[in-house]
């Protein structure tokens, strides 16, 4: 794995450990960005999707009044194509990238989607 996108998964992990609902969404966005650009150049099977999905999870950070309810959604469907990715990972990466669907499940589930 590219060592930025190694720790970007990292840095993704500790930041889902913490409560997120702390995060500002100026933090929160430059991950985001940060993901797209590196899943800009990704060659995995859905990669595409989870662009989409991170696109749309940006979307409510910047409007006037995010819904916490469809963000809850969006990272639960995020955990899934997430989850995906891990199943079809070489076993260098499988088990970060494990972790870091069930933390977005989590997260989903303590935003009450």
């Amino acid at each position: 794995m590219a060592a930025r996108a190694d720790k970007q998964i990292e840095d993704t992990i500790a930041a889902l450990q913490g409560d997120v609902t702390t995060l500002d969404n100026a933090t929160a966005i430059e991950m985001l960005e940060a993901w797209q650009t590196t899943l800009d150049d990704a060659d995995f099977d859905g990669a595409d999707e989870i662009a989409g999905i991170l696109a749309q999870i940006r979307a409510q950070l910047d409007s006037e009044e995010p819904d916490g309810t469809l963000i809850g959604e969006l990272l639960g469907d995020l955990s899934n194509v997430t989850q995906e990715a891990a199943d079809a990972a070489d076993d260098e990466v499988s088990g970060k990238i494990q972790l870091l669907a069930d933390l977005l499940g989590d997260t989903s589930d303590s935003l009450g989607s």
